[in-house]
């Protein structure tokens, strides 16, 4: 399965020669990282990717996702795919050290993105839609809303999704009808009904967390009246973490 991954020869031209990574190395905020230190981790990527990705790609193909009660339930080797890439620490590469990442640069972390993908593409959309969610709570959230939602992110214990078309609009989000209505506690109460939500149920993990995009009130007409909200599919989340499976069923 291993002659799927992206050359490796050739993903060091792109990276070093073309793309110039050794510049922005010399760079203040990565001064403690250096070449032989950005090799050791994409070799890292790519034993990851040729050990726990690659051997479940045609799996995760073939055993569909099923809807039990309705839950729904994916082979365990998503699981045990998600577990590789988060204690190795891929999914809060790119993100500063004070809110839990690891201060790598971003081009690092989509070059193993890269090879991730490149051994099995459907793992690779879960954690893709989970760094999205991540750049965005630490660019735009609160403190309280970073402080809450990054480590379980960054720790792979969330995912995340985009809750972005509705049925009525397609590609035409101005038509978006999901209505967020304020509580009066600094939260809001959000109605509608979403579609083509990428990885939106599944049960690997303790939560997944939505970025629905909805209207209040009082809000325009159009894309400029659109807010962007977090919405955990569970209101609460335990302290420990949920057993998980380290097989692939």
């Amino acid at each position: 399965m291993t002659d799927t991954l992206l050359p490796r020869r050739e993903l060091g031209f792109q990276l070093f020669d073309l793309l110039r990574l050794d510049e922005l190395l010399r760079q203040r905020r990565f001064a403690e990282h250096d070449r032989p230190t950005i090799e050791t981790v994409i070799d890292t990527a790519y034993d990851i990717a040729a050990e726990r990705l690659a051997p479940y790609a045609q799996v995760m193909d073939v055993d569909e996702r099923h809807l039990v009660d309705g839950r729904v339930l994916l082979p365990n080797c998503a699981r045990t795919a998600v577990d590789s890439d988060a204690a190795a620490g891929f999914i809060a590469m790119p993100f500063e050290r004070g809110q839990g990442g690891l201060g790598m640069p971003v081009l690092l972390a989509q070059v193993c993105g890269a090879v991730f993908a490149s051994a099995n593409v459907a793992f690779q959309s879960y954690v893709m839609l989970t760094q999205g969610v991540s750049n965005l709570i630490a660019s735009f959230a609160s403190a309280p809303q970073q402080r809450r939602f990054l480590p379980p992110l960054h720790e792979g214990r969330w995912l995340g999704t985009m809750c972005l078309s509705e049925s009525q609009a397609g590609s035409s989000l101005a038509d978006i009808r999901t209505l967020a209505t304020p509580r009066g506690d600094g939260r809001y109460k959000i109605r509608g009904s979403k579609m083509w939500i990428s990885g939106g149920e599944h049960e690997m993990g303790e939560n997944i967390l939505h970025m629905v995009l909805a209207r209040t009130l009082d809000a325009p007409a159009g894309v400029k009246g659109l807010s962007l909200f977090a919405v955990p599919h569970r209101r609460s989340t335990p302290e420990a973490r949920s057993a998980r499976p380290t097989a692939c069923r």
